[in-house]
């Protein structure tokens, strides 16, 4: 069975199946110098490519941003995972297989203890003035057995993601149902658009109760003192 890529969502504008070959680099393949040579050259084809990079990447554009445990290590060891993937799509109508599956109970693998004492240095740094917003994550793990595929499909179907993908790389897949758009850029038009989703309000919900917010108006005023 080949490998294949789905983008399904309005803002891929509309759906698309391709049967990729993939350019798959792990973060010490990457040249430091220039991390993203894989992805000019796919730009500079004119023809379309689907990929990703993964946050790992900021190391080497910014050494000081890896992300350290006590003991010196880093918090996940994705040396093995691919940093960069990118590939041609050539579309297809081919159908996706809807098989079985069965998933696991999710674990974070950051910990409770570790995850409220981030919580505590990042109130201590707002504090001090030295940031005034903060986006911490962290992972969740789980046990999968089954059909990648229909997992896929089953979230496309309960989301309805703006842009949903599936991506299947050699040993890997990445099922993605964001709701986001992080920049795209017109080049005929010149025209560059973002349109980050920051909280959790409904979107139908009132200006009124946005205005009104204690959470979102304490944020505007730390931002003006900030700036």
């Amino acid at each position: 069975m080949s490998a294949v890529c789905r983008l399904v969502g309005a803002g891929w504008g509309g759906d698309v199946t391709g049967a990729p070959e993939w350019t798959v680099r792990t973060l010490d393949e990457l040249d430091p110098r220039d991390p993203f040579a894989d992805v000019r050259s796919a730009c500079a084809s004119g023809v379309t490519h689907v990929g990703f990079v993964s946050y790992d990447v900021r190391t080497l554009l910014e050494p000081s941003a890896s992300a350290m445990t006590k003991d010196g290590l880093p918090a996940v060891d994705d040396r093995d995972t691919p940093a960069l993937a990118i590939a041609r799509i050539d579309e297809t109508n081919d159908a996706l297989a809807d098989g079985g599956y069965s998933v696991g109970a999710f674990v974070s693998t950051t910990g409770r203890e570790a995850y409220t004492a981030q919580v505590a240095r990042c109130v201590e740094l707002i504090h001090a003035g030295d940031c005034f917003q903060a986006n911490l994550a962290h992972r969740l793990s789980a046990s999968f057995e089954g059909d990648a595929r229909a997992l896929a499909s089953t979230l496309f179907d309960a989301t309805r993601p703006a842009f949903g993908a599936l991506l299947e790389l050699p040993g890997h897949t990445v099922i993605s149902v964001s709701p986001e758009l992080f920049v795209s850029f017109d080049a005929q038009m010149r025209r560059v658009t973002t349109r980050p989703i920051k909280g959790t309000r409904p979107a139908e919900s009132p200006m009124a109760d946005l205005a009104g917010a204690e959470k979102d108006t304490a944020a505007v005023a730390a931002g003006k003192q900030q700036g």
